[in-house]
């Protein structure tokens, strides 16, 4: 019997179900075993993974030890005694032995141990018991938690090449365990100088596909996460964002702090903060670089090109708009180090970070207009020779005052080169130059830095940020650095910054001990976390002093500088004219016997009884170690450094005349 064509339609639409079904339980099946996979069991201790289940949601983490051998698990704060902690890539037969429980992979072992206590364990794998291992739990407080989990589970890559980004998953937990945030991303890579340069503890930048808000800061893409390594207090940037937005009119970064994982790694305590940008929500200004892509196919694409004078880094041969006044932002940085950039006659080198892509035409432009905003600066009278406008007809007066305040009296030594940002806006919205917003202080206020090799001195005037010497050389602009500094921020310091400091760390307390506990962060004088908040408030409170008795009492100060044994800055003090130093300072060198100070100018020696009266450099004067041993003293088995120096003196003189 011949079948109909309305027959062939139905038995189509059956075959069809059938395969639909058939798709969906094999894409089923092959997630579920594709799931399996990804249970890496626990070989032996260093492979041991903690399930952390919270209200239904399950994350899991690495265990981790230190060079001495002592294992732990950094907990997240939200873990409460009703969470779930299992040993989730145990198999089924294998156990952990914990206060002499076996604990098999389902076992919750919540409440059978106390934080911050170390355990002696034993894995049992195949029936096999090893070694036993001392662990530690050790849980936060207080804090949201980020996980971020890359796409190919590691992070080497990122890690040795700050241009690698890869696709990750990102999930943000509130403190109570509630998911505020799970998507993928678009991408996460690394960021950041000597930071990235310099330190184990990278910074990351992380981009989601849209704008979304994050812990209740503005929607953006891109957002930072900044580890904070060389700051022994954790809050130093922080403490000054949230100065400059409560106290000032300039635009300071949004943050909050987080625990951080990644790719089920603790990676410590993090500033989950905004990126300084030209973006809605961020640093709203006309945005010029919407308009050179609207112009121009692939600008990113195209390298960009350095002028015949070595002055202008930018792209050559693109179309620019009609008005190229603004927006620009641009950050202190070297030409050689940048996408696209300019050097001002002066010699100040900048990068322009938005537009990122910038024609030639709109980097002349600003080129042009720094040039003309620094020669009436630099300026006796502070008036351009040339167009006749005075420095205030260029800049805006409030910000570049608050900038230079926010700097010196928060001693930020970065912010004499680098890390330092200026934006405008176009002509017709505002045609002056803005200083801001403020960026990096993760080495001010007596922070230990990288290469640093002596104690940061309170009581220094150090017109810290591009063009401060040559502002404060101006009446117009010292008068009203004065005005500001008396009436905001003393009033601030004496009254309110050590409450806020003190809010902050204890916010961060348990974090900062784990944070410690996994990167043995100490970097600078002191070795707890509150003896360096105590230091940061110290050196604020003695700074503002120093500083109301220069600038509100036209005191006068001197510096005087002990060099070692290779010209390099041993110690420094200040001392008020006329004072005196009741210290004095003793070497130590294995390649010579140190004999005292002497005046680097005068070749006078150090004498603590005399009068500071001027700035004053003290270099350090040796005895050659060899001629030492060649005249014999090593015979006598003497220390060296308590060899009496002037009887060696005149010992080694008689050997010298004899053999004369």
């Amino acid at each position: 019997m011949k079948k109909t064509n309305k027959q062939y339609t139905w038995l189509t639409f059956l075959f069809l179900c059938l395969l639909g079904i058939g798709i969906v339980f094999s894409l089923m099946y092959f997630k579920k075993h594709q799931n399996e996979k990804k249970i890496v069991y626990a070989t032996n201790s260093d492979g041991l993974m903690l399930s952390v289940t919270h209200e239904g949601e399950t994350e899991t983490i690495k265990i981790w030890h230190d060079d001495i051998g002592q294992y732990y698990f950094f907990l997240p704060s939200y873990v409460t005694e009703e969470s779930s902690l299992t040993f989730g890539n145990l198999k089924e037969t294998d156990s952990v032995i914990l206060c002499n429980t076996p604990f098999y992979a389902t076992d919750n072992l919540n409440k059978q141990f106390t934080y911050n206590i170390s355990y002696d364990i034993t894995l049992c794998l195949d029936g096999s018991a090893t070694e036993a291992i001392p662990l530690m739990f050790c849980k936060s407080e207080n804090l949201p938690t980020v996980f971020l989990n890359t796409e190919t589970g590691s992070m080497d890559a990122i890690h040795s090449d700050k241009t690698i980004q890869e696709k990750s998953k990102l999930t943000i937990k509130s403190v109570d365990g509630k998911t505020e945030y799970s998507h993928d991303i678009e991408y996460v890579r690394t960021r950041g100088a000597s930071s990235f340069r310099d330190t184990d503890k990278k910074s990351y930048q992380f981009k989601l596909y849209q704008q979304d808000s994050i812990l209740n800061m503005p929607a953006a893409k891109k957002w930072l996460l900044i580890a904070n390594f060389i700051d022994d207090s954790l809050i130093r940037n922080k403490f000054v964002y949230q100065y400059a937005e409560d106290y000032t009119s300039l635009h300071a970064p949004k943050g909050e702090f987080v625990d951080l994982y990644i790719n089920n790694e603790y990676r410590g305590n993090y500033l989950l903060c905004e990126k300084i940008e030209v973006a809605d929500n961020r640093l709203e200004l006309r945005n010029l670089e919407d308009d050179n892509n609207a112009l121009n196919s692939d600008l990113s694409l195209q390298e960009p090109v350095i002028s015949p004078d070595g002055t202008v880094k930018a792209i050559f041969g693109a179309k620019s708009p009609e008005d190229i006044t603004g927006g620009y932002l641009v950050v202190s940085n070297s030409l050689e180090n940048v996408h696209t950039g300019f050097v001002t006659n002066h010699g100040n080198s900048y990068e322009i970070v938005s537009p990122e892509n910038a024609t030639f035409e709109e980097a002349l432009y600003i080129q042009s207009l720094f040039n003309e905003m620094e020669d009436a600066i630099y300026s006796l009278d502070g008036i351009n020779p040339n167009s006749g406008k005075h420095f205030s007809q260029y800049i805006d007066m409030d910000s570049f005052v608050e900038k230079y305040l926010i700097e010196e009296v928060f001693h930020n030594p970065d912010s004499a080169f680098a890390s330092v940002y200026f934006y405008k806006d176009s002509d017709s919205i505002d045609p002056l130059i803005y200083a801001g917003p403020v960026w990096d202080y993760d080495r001010a206020l007596g922070s230990y830095g990288i290469n640093i090799q002596y104690i940061d001195n309170a009581k220094v005037t150090n017109n810290y940020m591009i063009y401060s010497n040559q502002l404060m050389s101006h009446k117009l602009f010292s008068a009203e650095v004065k005005n500001r500094f008396q009436n905001t921020v003393l009033p601030y310091i004496t009254t309110q910054a050590d409450h806020d400091v003190y809010a902050i760390t204890n916010l961060l307390d348990s974090s900062a001990h784990l944070n410690k506990l996994r990167w043995n962060s100490i970097r600078g004088y002191y070795d707890s976390f509150y003896a360096n908040r105590d230091y940061l408030c110290h050196f604020l409170q003695e700074r503002a002093t120093y500083l109301e008795s220069t600038w509100l009492y036209d005191r006068q100060y001197h510096t005087v500088t002990f060099l070692d044994y290779y010209g390099n800055i041993h110690e420094q003090f200040t001392v008020k004219h006329g004072e005196f130093l009741d210290y004095t300072p003793v070497l130590r060198s294995y390649v010579a016997i140190f004999n005292g100070w002497q005046h680097a100018k005068t070749g006078r020696a150090y004498n603590h009884t005399l009068p500071i009266l001027e700035d004053t450099v003290y270099e350090s004067q040796w005895i050659d170690a060899n001629l030492v041993l060649e005249n014999g003293i090593a015979m006598s088995n003497l220390d060296i450094e308590n060899v009496d120096v002037d009887a060696l003196k005149a010992l080694i003189d008689s050997i010298e005349k004899h053999n004369n």
